[in-house]
């Protein structure tokens, strides 16, 4: 039977679900995440504040943004932990097919930090913000939305 790993997610929080063994089609709550920062303003997430340059004898002044922005960094390595997660079930065998629901501009950030063979699995990667939904809810919500093709052994 196919071990296949669930993962909803948008950039505050994602959730991870296992296939369930028994039956096949209970999918079983497997591993939760948390990023509180991913909701932060990007001046409360650093120290820093946006370059400024004194151009001196009257000029005015110059301002530059930072390099990379606060939220971003933080969304992208949230992304990256989350990516890592999947990974490593891959190359451990405790999957062999991912299916990935998450918010749209999200999805990308984590299907970008796939491994090839992670890569490989993916059965399906949904642009859909379902982390908030209860478990029932979003069980059948998942049904749902991933193609039916994915849940045959």
């Amino acid at each position: 039977m196919n071990r296949i790993w669930v993962m909803v997610a948008n950039s505050m929080q994602a959730r991870c679900f296992e296939q369930g063994r028994a039956t096949g089609t209970v999918l079983e709550p497997l591993a939760t995440f948390w990023c509180p920062q991913g909701r932060s303003k990007g001046a409360d997430l650093t120290a820093d504040r946006s370059g400024h340059e004194e151009m001196g004898h009257g000029r005015g002044s110059s301002s530059y943004g930072p390099r990379l922005d606060a939220r971003a960094k933080v969304r992208e390595e949230f992304a990256r932990d989350l990516a890592h997660f999947l990974n490593a079930g891959v190359a451990a065998h405790r999957c062999n097919g991912l299916v990935v629901l998450a918010a749209p501009p999200f999805l990308g950030r984590i299907k970008s930090h796939l491994s090839r063979p992670a890569s490989k699995v993916l059965a399906a990667a949904i642009g859909r913000n379902l982390v908030d939904l209860d478990d029932a809810t979003l069980v059948r919500r998942i049904r749902d939305e991933v193609p039916r093709a994915t849940w045959l052994h």
